[in-house]
């Protein structure tokens, strides 16, 4: 038995290796915009794809809405950085696209590197016309739909007379209405589900907490948290970044070494932290390490309060980004690599990330934070200071300076089903969820760019 966990975890890793090793790769990902951005600046040219494709079919005032939007998400990004390249172009497109062409060259003249293809786009707006040459150009400046809308607004060749290239691009104006439409819906549902939930607080705090009763006090439990929190930092510096190095001089994609170096690390602090876990369960010695961390079977009242905490987290995040955006000045962009690697990952490596951020993550981040630290400070800091204290902490672990509001609203909802249910499974469910909710966005958003 003692030799059959190690050769199962050494199966999986040369499994997760199979699975990340160099193939068809697809692009690396550019880190002059974070990827909120870069999402936001190819929706801008896909909404207004369909309101190209969809012309007849959609209501005037839709179409008003659509352009309005796709206008806005591009002013949103050129708020935060206004002098990139990438936001700049796109703007300027669907600048001439409404007909002012003089502001349009105005917008690309601030561009500040020199690149042929603008240059072709601007000299054809400001009548020295374009030829086959600069079409090239083009296409190597600007992808997708804005290549298309490029052509036709320098007047070269408008793909509408083109069968096949048009057919193409209203098969894909046709799955981003489906993919952007589902997308929508089930985030107003879950946002009408989470405000009915924040409606029935009142019922729910009257419930008696049942937390006293399952998991008995230890001293040891806040500091212990705090050693590990150092321990787990000092291994990401010291292991992480040479992992990093290593899995890419044997071939392995910016992405893959990325996702493969997460893997480990994680391994690696999920056994020390189950080892001290039971040294701190025996030192106890009235319960095993499930009980005094609540990860007891869990039962049916468990998993529905997680799938609660789940819904009711939707309308904290936006009221936490709102709170941000109002301190920023702008909306809040994540830096958060993970969802790099979701955007650009190949499928293999999705699937890797996916088991990582949806399974392991969010086992390992509840049981330290909110199974340890929260429940070890509670008794003598009780509930809110703890629950504050031990969200704080779980925003600046992520070092992701704009999203810790949003971070400490979703750690504040996982104490508070810890603390009224007595049980960690229904904090892991609702974290489990979140994040699964976050890849499958990430991945229709990246479907069809």
């Amino acid at each position: 038995m003692r030799l059959l966990r190690p050769l199962l975890v050494l199966v999986l890793l040369l499994l997760g290796l199979a699975l990340l090793w160099p193939g068809p790769r697809s692009a690396e990902p550019s880190q002059q915009l974070p990827v909120q951005m870069r999402l936001q600046a190819d929706l801008a040219l896909r909404l207004i794809r369909l309101v190209d494709i969809g012309g007849a079919e959609l209501p005037p005032h839709l179409r008003a809405n659509l352009e309005t939007l796709a206008l806005g998400l591009l002013d949103q990004g050129l708020a935060h950085r206004p002098d990139d390249p990438d936001l700049l172009l796109r703007r300027a497109l669907l600048t001439a696209r409404a007909g002012n062409l003089p502001a349009a060259c105005r917008l690309l003249s601030r561009i500040q590197w020199p690149h042929p293809g603008v240059s072709a786009i601007q000299k054809a707006w400001e009548g020295g016309g374009l030829d086959p040459s600069g079409e090239l150009l083009i296409g190597k400046a600007i992808d997708g739909y804005g290549h298309y809308l490029a052509r036709e607004l320098t007047g070269y060749r408008t793909w509408q007379h083109e069968p096949a290239v048009r057919a193409g691009v209203e098969a894909c104006a046709r799955m981003d209405a489906v993919l952007l439409g589902l997308l929508a819906g089930l985030t107003l549902i879950s946002l009408v589900l989470g405000v009915l939930a924040w409606m029935a607080v009142p019922w729910l705090a009257r419930r008696r907490d049942l937390s006293s009763g399952r998991i008995p006090p230890t001293r040891w439990l806040p500091l212990g948290a705090l050693a590990f929190l150092l321990g787990f930092q000092v291994l990401v510096a010291l292991v992480g970044r040479q992992l990093f190095l290593f899995l890419g001089s044997l071939g392995l994609s910016q992405i893959g070494a990325g996702v493969m170096t997460q893997v480990l690390v994680y391994l690696m602090a999920l056994a020390i932290l189950v080892r001290l876990i039971h040294l701190m369960a025996r030192s106890d010695g009235e319960c095993g390490a499930g009980a005094l961390l609540g990860l007891s079977r869990p039962r049916f009242a468990d998993l529905l309060a997680g799938l609660v905490g789940f819904w009711m987290a939707l309308p904290a995040v936006l009221a936490a980004s709102w709170a941000t955006s109002v301190l920023l000045g702008h909306s809040p962009f994540s830096s958060n690599p993970a969802l790099e690697m979701i955007l650009y990952a190949t499928p293999e490596e999705l699937a890797v990330m996916g088991i990582l951020t949806v399974l392991a993550a969010p086992f390992f981040e509840e049981v330290l934070f909110r199974g340890v630290l929260f429940a070890g400070l509670r008794d003598s800091l009780g509930p809110w200071t703890a629950g504050l204290a031990s969200s704080m902490l779980f925003a600046l672990l992520h070092s992701d300076p704009q999203a810790l509001l949003v971070l400490t609203a979703l750690g504040g909802i996982f104490a508070a089903l810890y603390h009224k249910t007595g049980s960690l499974w229904p904090a892991i469910l609702a974290h489990s969820l979140w994040n699964g909710a976050t890849v499958a966005a990430m991945v229709v958003l990246r479907i069809n760019r």
